[in-house]
C-alpha cells in the first residue's frame, strides 16, 4: 500500500467522522456518512487489489443475518 492511498484513506475517515459529528452538534448528515461509506469500500477494495495483486474474491462478501 503507498502513502498516497494512505492519504486518501484518512482523509476519507476524516470526512466520516465530520459527517458522523457535525460541528453544531446536530447529528449526522446521512447522504455524506453514507456517500462516504462507499468511497471507502472502494479505496479498501483498490488497496487489496494493489496489495494482492488478484481481484477480491466477492463470494467473501455476505450480508448480515436478520435478527
Amino acid at each position: 500500500m503507498n502513502l498516497q492511498l494512505v492519504m486518501q484513506m484518512l482523509d476519507l475517515i476524516m470526512t466520516l467522522v465530520n459527517a458522523v459529528v457535525k460541528k453544531n452538534g446536530t447529528g449526522m448528515d446521512y447522504a455524506a456518512v453514507s456517500g462516504t461509506l462507499m468511497l471507502i469500500v472502494e479505496k479498501a477494495y483498490q488497496v487489496y487489489q494493489q496489495h494482492t495483486g488478484q481481484p477480491m474474491d466477492l463470494s467473501f462478501i455476505k450480508g448480515e443475518n436478520p435478527v
